[in-house]
């Protein structure tokens, strides 16, 4: 069997070969990505499942790559849904997020029955991030989602999100060897308003340290997600769920199982991080 660090060598250098440093490793680490998250899908598709992933983020906020380009990607690796969850900050207002629906509705009109999708956003509230997630058909009439805003408390995003017709992830809990993580709602603010929180995520692909054991405790819903920033980390964490007919059902029913493949081959490095890191010939594994 290669190790991790023979692998990665052999990848590295066989990039450099045909595309030059630049972007050699970010073409080998997306090779390896690509082959690690496909073997997965495919093990955990049948028949009454959808497999997705519910956070990821394109040039519309912070993210490396357009609609288009993750929406392919993970039509690629064999994804059932994606949801694009752009920014809502004082960096990136309401017209980000809502550009990121228009282009979703036309790249799903033109790809049909390929993929499925529905209108996301992560929205920064006084006490962490908030992924809120909307049924199929705002996606063609965006609607009440203008009224959506930023640095509200977390209970009055919720509640908010809830009276237009939409559900809640709570992103990347700053929970156990996470609980640096200043993005996150923390433990006792998700205690006190856990009866309003639809889901709540147990695997991050940028905040891998999350404690399953507290965010269990909740008796919440998990959600397994790759937080994509790069683009090719796209279904890098992912979630299985009963097919109940629409995407934003199919969510509400809860998640069967949440998977991690990348971590399980390469340890709980951020994954972007990660993808960094090699990409700067750092090979220590």
């Amino acid at each position: 069997m290669w190790s991790r660090r023979s692998l990665l060598f052999v990848l590295g250098g066989t990039g450099v070969a045909l595309y030059g440093y630049k972007p050699a490793f970010y073409k080998s680490m997306g090779f390896v990505l690509n082959n690690i998250i496909k073997r997965e899908v495919k093990k955990q598709k049948y028949d009454g499942v959808l497999v997705g992933d519910t956070h990821s983020h394109t040039t519309n906020s912070d993210g490396r790559k357009s609609v288009d380009s993750c929406m392919n990607l993970a039509i690629g690796r064999g994804l059932d849904f994606l949801l694009i969850t752009d920014h809502l900050d004082p960096l990136f207002p309401k017209e980000h997020f809502l550009r990121t629906v228009k282009e979703s509705n036309e790249f799903l009109i033109r790809n049909e029955e390929k993929i499925m999708s529905c209108p996301a956003v992560e929205i920064t509230t006084k006490q962490g991030h908030l992924i809120a997630y909307f049924p199929e058909d705002y996606l063609k009439k965006p609607g009440d989602l203008v009224y959506l805003n930023y640095l509200r408390s977390l209970e009055k995003t919720i509640m908010l999100v809830h009276s237009i017709g939409g559900r809640c992830i709570v992103a990347h809990p700053a929970l156990g060897n996470s609980s640096r993580n200043v993005y996150g709602a923390k433990e006792n603010t998700i205690r006190t308003f856990a009866y309003e929180i639809d889901n709540i995520e147990q695997d991050n692909g940028m905040y891998p340290l999350i404690d399953r054991k507290k965010s269990n405790s909740f008796k919440i819903s998990g959600v397994s997600a790759s937080d994509s920033h790069l683009g090719i980390d796209v279904g890098s964490c992912f979630g299985k769920f009963p097919n109940k007919g629409s995407l934003f059902d199919s969510l509400n029913a809860g998640m069967i199982k949440g998977y991690s493949p990348v971590f399980d081959k390469f340890g709980r490095m951020p994954i972007e991080e990660a993808i960094r890191f090699y990409s700067r010939n750092e090979w220590v594994v």
